[in-house]
């Protein structure tokens, strides 16, 4: 995956999530990047790429699939600018997603969806979500900032600009992930059930760890190590603990740390009386000179 030096720094968009503040000083992208940085979501989702792009879901929300970009065949979004407003608005809808429904506060997004038709659009936006013949819970708020995060990160990308190829695999293994886990919501069966959509996870996952662990890779130990956490967190959603605990075993090694499980009296509570054992977990960084001791969790006396 490459990127025009003079721009991005010769950086990958999946480095580029780590270090969006190096493109503070770009002063076509310095407003837009700011905002984001600053939590301004609405700013972002009503900024003119966004609303383009939310017209263009509305319009073929319920025959889009990864992959088949025709959508985007007209001739928008062509310069490596373009690519990083389109990747701000992905990473925006999704984290307004994430607020809107798990993190809090409440979000206002008066003039940030389209204003047409809002109830068919969310309809739509639903039935695009179904997989497998399973569908996600039909009162998720604001579904239609998750399906903008999903074109953009399933559709749009990955993509040759100015002659670059440019892709972000991590946000599409996150959004994959997360619209899983959507499913999971009204699915009395495995995660591992939904095949289709699991094979695509798999496959990601794949690809990702091969580009992050590549000699090339310019990605730090502790986005690797955050890389492998994060697979980790999947394969435990997913029920598969054999491989979420070598994912665990990995980011260890990765990272350095070294760490031993005790036991120790003491109180976890200022109304407890009398101290109880609890489990300790005595944590050391690479860094020889840093160690931490926290208490995680209560075993019995």
């Amino acid at each position: 995956m490459t990127t025009n030096p003079s721009a991005l720094g010769g950086k990958s968009f999946d480095a580029l999530l780590f270090d969006l503040d190096s493109l503070k000083d770009i002063p076509e992208l310095s407003i837009a990047i700011r905002s984001f940085l600053e939590g301004e979501y609405k700013a972002i989702l009503q900024n003119s790429t966004s609303q383009t792009l939310f017209e263009k879901l509305s319009g073929t929300v319920t025959t889009l699939q990864a992959g088949h970009d025709t959508v985007f065949q007209d001739g928008s979004f062509q310069s490596e600018n373009d690519a990083v407003f389109v990747l701000l608005t992905g990473l925006a809808a999704f984290n307004a997603f994430l607020q809107a429904n798990v993190t809090g506060p409440p979000l206002d997004l008066q003039n940030v969806l389209p204003g047409k038709e809002p109830t068919v659009f969310r309809d739509r936006c639903l039935r695009s979500l179904d997989v497998d013949g399973v569908s996600v819970y039909q009162h998720i708020p604001h579904v239609e900032l998750f399906c903008l995060a999903r074109m953009v990160f399933t559709t749009f990308f990955p993509r040759i600009i100015q002659g670059s190829f440019i892709d972000c695999k991590w946000m599409r293994v996150r959004i994959n992930a997360y619209h899983q886990r959507l499913l999971s919501g009204v699915s009395v069966g495995r995660l591992v059930d939904t095949i289709t959509l699991q094979n695509v996870i798999e496959k990601g996952l794949t690809e990702l760890e091969d580009e992050i662990f590549a000699p090339t890779s310019s990605l730090s130990t502790e986005s690797k190590a955050q890389f492998l956490l994060e697979k980790a967190q999947i394969h435990i959603m997913q029920g598969l603990d054999i491989k979420a605990k070598d994912d665990v075993q990995r980011a260890t090694a990765t990272s350095g740390l070294s760490y031993a499980l005790s036991g120790a009296l003491g109180k976890r509570t200022k109304f407890q009386q009398n101290d109880i054992s609890q489990l300790v977990v005595f944590a050391k960084s690479r860094d020889p000179n840093y160690s931490s001791t926290e208490n995680s969790t209560n075993s019995p006396e």
